[in-house]
C-alpha cells in the first residue's frame, strides 16, 4: 500500500504546517520510503492527477468541520473508491456497496479522535487492502472492481455539477427572483410592510411572558428511551399578537461519561 499526501497549510497556519513537516518527515524514513509520499506544490493541476489516478480516496475530516467534501466526488467517474469519516458529501453518499466509513459518532472529541484513528487502520487493514488483491486469474479482484462501478453509477450522475446547478435554481436563484418581484410591487409596499413588521417585533419580543411551564415525563432531567413528555404553558403575548407566536420544544441528547455514549 503507497500512501500519497498533498495539500497546503496557510501562512498563518502554524499547527497545519507542523502536521506537514510531520508527514514529510515520516515519509523520509528508511522504513516508510517509497510508501508515504509527500507532493510538493499542491494544486489544481497535481490534484486533477491524483483524482483520476488513486485507487482509494481517504478523507478523514473531524466532524463536524467537513464543509462538502467535493474531491471525493471528483474521484467517482475515475473509477476510485472513497473511504471517509461520515460527514459532508459522504454522510449523504455512503453506503456499503460503492465505498468504505471509517468510524461512528461520539460526543468526546478525545474518544472520537482516538476511534476514528483505529477504525482507519482496521477498515485499511481488514477490508480495503484483502478485498483490492484478492485477485483472480486475471489480475484483478471482481469485488473491487464491482465496488467501483457502483461508485461510478449511483454516485456519479447524482454529485455532479448538473444537479448542483439545478438546486440551485430551484431552491435558491428562481425562489429569490419570485420573491424580489413580490417585495418590488406598488413601490415596494410588501418589502416596507415586512420591514415594519419586523421592527416591531424586535421592539416587542421582551414583553412576551411565559407566565406558566408544565413539564410531565421528565425525572431529574431525564428522559427514558421510548418515554413520553408532555409540555404546558401559559404565555402573555405582550405588545405582540398571539398569532405571531410560535412555541418550541428541543429536547437535547447527553452523554453519561466520557466516552460520549448516549
Amino acid at each position: 500500500m503507497q500512501i500519497i499526501v498533498a495539500g497546503k497549510a496557510h501562512p498563518a497556519d502554524v499547527a497545519g504546517k507542523e502536521i506537514i513537516q510531520h508527514i514529510v518527515n515520516a515519509s523520509r524514513a528508511p522504513e516508510l520510503r517509497g510508501k508515504v509520499v509527500f507532493l510538493e506544490n499542491y494544486d489544481m493541476g497535481v490534484a486533477r492527477l491524483m483524482t483520476r489516478g488513486v485507487d482509494v480516496w481517504l478523507n478523514n475530516p473531524v466532524r463536524p468541520h467537513e464543509a462538502s467534501g467535493t474531491s471525493g466526488m471528483k474521484v467517482c467517474p475515475n473509477l476510485g473508491v472513497n473511504f471517509s469519516i461520515l460527514d459532508g458529501w459522504w454522510d449523504e453518499g455512503y453506503s456499503e456497496d460503492v465505498g468504505f466509513n471509517a468510524g461512528k459518532e461520539f460526543e468526546s472529541r478525545e474518544y472520537q479522535d482516538d476511534m476514528d484513528n483505529r477504525a482507519l487502520l482496521d477498515v485499511l487493514e481488514n477490508q480495503i487492502v484483502p478485498m483490492y488483491y484478492d485477485r483472480n486469474d486475471r489480475g484483478y479482484s471482481d469485488r473491487w472492481i464491482q465496488i467501483a462501478k457502483n461508485s461510478v453509477m449511483k454516485l456519479s450522475p447524482y454529485f455532479s455539477t448538473q444537479r448542483m446547478l439545478k438546486e440551485y435554481y430551484d431552491l435558491s436563484y428562481n425562489p429569490t427572483a419570485s420573491r424580489s418581484q413580490i417585495l418590488e410591487q406598488d413601490n415596494f409596499a410588501k418589502l416596507k410592510e415586512l420591514t415594519d413588521w419586523k421592527r416591531k417585533v424586535s421592539n416587542s419580543f421582551s414583553t412576551v411572558q411565559i407566565t406558566r411551564l408544565n413539564v410531565d415525563g421528565i425525572t431529574s432531567d431525564l428522559m427514558p428511551a421510548g418515554g413520553t413528555v408532555s409540555v404546558s404553558m401559559n404565555v402573555n403575548p405582550g405588545r405582540l399578537d398571539k398569532n405571531e407566536l410560535l412555541p418550541e420544544f428541543v429536547l437535547l441528547k447527553r452523554a453519561d461519561n466520557n466516552k460520549g455514549d448516549i
